[in-house]
Formats: structure tokens, sequence, C-alpha cells
């Protein structure tokens, strides 16, 4: 990181995206962020898919918890323990930007409600469909051409005289 900001000085910005695994022992453990960032502007810190499908028969869990939970299938794995330790190992509070994933994950074959049951494999991806008439309208409108760089015709003033620039026609 010295290095990076030596070459590209302090008018660029250096950031970093990270892990978020804060279990003992785990990557947090396992590189020098507290020291590393009087070099960064920030760390961009993955909170997002700590549990998955890939895990194909469990544990089920949600993928990006901000908070430990009872029952939560590994210690650590929580975007608060994240920010915590990176925080211990002294990285400036204003140099942490959360990543959230907001979308879903799931299996099929869950064999309980709460965390960190099993499952019998990954969900099917949700069926795509295409554009109907309604998504395509939904699209913001065009926005309106350019103004012309000819001059726009004056127009006789009712009284004096004087002239006064037309003024533009509406859109279409």
């Amino acid at each position: 990181m010295q290095a990076l900001r030596a070459e590209f000085g302090p008018d660029y910005l250096i950031t970093a995206a990270i892990t978020a695994d804060a279990s003992d022992g785990g990557k947090i453990d396992a590189a020098d962020y507290g020291g590393a960032a009087q070099y960064l502007d920030w760390y961009n810190v993955m909170t997002y898919d700590y549990f998955g499908a890939w895990d194909k028969t469990g544990p089920t869990a949600p993928h990006s918890p901000l908070t430990p939970y009872t029952g939560i299938p590994k210690a650590g794995f929580t975007a608060s323990e994240a920010i915590a330790k990176l925080k211990a190992k002294g990285v400036p509070s204003a140099k942490l930007l959360l990543g959230i994933g907001f979308y879903g994950r799931g299996w099929t074959g869950v064999t309980q409600a709460a965390p960190g049951g099993t499952a019998t494999g990954p969900a099917p991806p949700a069926p795509t469909r295409p554009a109907s008439r309604t998504t395509r309208s939904s699209r913001a409108p065009a926005p309106p051409p350019a103004p012309s760089a000819a001059p726009r015709t004056p127009t006789a003033a009712p009284t004096g005289g004087r002239t006064t620039p037309r003024p533009p026609s509406p859109p279409r």
C-alpha cells in the first residue's frame, strides 16, 4: 500500500475491497489492515455472502447478517463483528465502508425455519421473463433535445416597439 500511495500521490483515491471474516484466526487476522490504513482513503468491507447455497447442504443462514444471533452457524461472520475487529486493529472508523448484499439466496429441502439447518441443495434460479410493454414504457423519457444554436426570432412587444426573445416551444 505504501508503494501505491508513493506512486499515485495524495491526489488519487486508493481503496481496497477486503474480507469481512472476523472469526478468531480468520482472514482479518491474516493481514495488517490497521498498518495499511494510513495509505488508503478507505476500505470497502464486503459484509455479504457469509452463508449461501455453495454449501449445498447448509448450514442455512442469512447471507449478510448485521449482528450475531443465537444459532449463527459460524462466529465472527457478521458485519458488526467485522467492523469492530477492524477498528480494534487500528483502522479509523472514517475509513470503513460497509458493503451489504441487497439480494437473496436460498436452499431447497430446508430442515428448519431457524438458521443453522440442513438442506438438500441450492434453490433454483428465479424464472426470467421477457421485457413486457409495461416494462419498456416505464423507462424514464428521453431528455429533451439540446437548444438550437440559431438565434430566436424576436417578436414585437405590445408597446414601445421593443423586442423580446420568443419562448421555446413546449416539448411534443
